[in-house]
């Protein structure tokens, strides 16, 4: 079935870098879910094809690429392939996803994953809005019937969905170099740094990892994260020992080390700069707080 509810599989395929995949339906061109429901939480991942978000009733929070896009009742969010995205909801809500297949629609249209989308395009019309908001409603409404005819019509409102969605709600094209071989390339290096940071990781390093030069590696990390190397590296090291200083004996040295920082001077100066205050001063003052509570 293309229907299904948010307790289905669908939010566990997510790879080391996020994709999420081997999720959608034969018969279908999109995994379509409806969600209804009062708490879900949706984990980071991205996909190759578009999402599209319709709340019927409720409201729920998305985050993408770390922008905060809080959908209300009535309200449609439209998410672009490559996108890293989670969602939080927490009140009584209804409402649909339908996320397309990239593979499936790529042969036909070419190069469809390039293209970025928003609700608020300024190709798009209030009739065009109003057209796109009926066609995810009609396939909310079918999702309740068992009509021998409902994968026709569901099929139908699908690719009218994509016709309007690819010629009316485009708001740009993706940059080439952040896409390779059908992945997101800074998710694959953020999955990698996520797996190997305890490493003496340079960037000249990951650089040729991914096949880059350090200067263009650079440029791309910084531009898609808003982070430099350094800074992020550092981030996740400091958050590891952050973990480590509270729930274990190990001494300040030991976490220093086992967290990936070249020295223990490098590990209190970047905690310091995190936390106001060095390793052993944070520790005591939990610690201490912890006894007194």
């Amino acid at each position: 079935m293309a229907l299904s509810s948010p307790n289905s599989t669908y939010n566990t395929v997510i790879t080391p870098d996020y994709l999420e995949e081997d999720v959608y339906p034969e018969e279908y061109p999109a995994l379509v879910i409806i969600h209804d429901g009062n708490h879900e939480h949706v984990h980071p991942h991205w996909h190759r094809g578009l999402e599209i978000v319709h709340s019927a009733s409720g409201n729920a929070r998305f985050t993408v690429n770390g922008k905060v896009h809080d959908l209300k009742s009535g309200g449609t969010l439209i998410i672009s392939p490559y996108d890293l995205h989670h969602a939080l909801i927490d009140s009584p809500y209804r409402g649909i996803s339908v996320t397309f297949n990239g593979d499936s629609i790529a042969k036909l249209y070419p190069f469809a994953d390039r293209y970025r989308f928003s609700w608020s395009a300024s190709g798009a019309s209030a009739d065009d809005r109003a057209s796109l908001t009926a066609l995810l409603t009609r396939v909310m409404e079918l999702s309740g019937r068992h009509e021998r005819d409902r994968s026709f019509l569901i099929n139908a409102a699908l690719y009218e969905m994509l016709s309007l969605l690819y010629t009316r709600f485009t708001c740009g094209i993706r940059r080439p170099e952040e896409i390779r071989r059908g992945r997101n390339i800074i998710m694959e290096i953020i999955g990698y740094l996520n797996k190997h940071y305890t490493e003496p990781l340079t960037e000249t390093f990951v650089a040729q990892q991914f096949g880059y030069s350090r200067e263009h590696f650079s440029r791309l990390f910084k531009r898609a994260t808003g982070n430099s190397f350094k800074e992020y590296l550092t981030e996740l090291r400091c958050e590891d020992a952050h973990a480590k200083l509270l729930n274990s004996k190990s001494s300040v040295a030991d976490i220093s080390q086992r967290a990936g920082f070249p020295s223990s001077a490098s590990f209190n100066t970047a905690f310091r700069q995190r936390y106001g205050t060095s390793p052993r001063e944070y520790r005591a003052k939990h610690h201490s707080a912890a006894r007194q509570a």
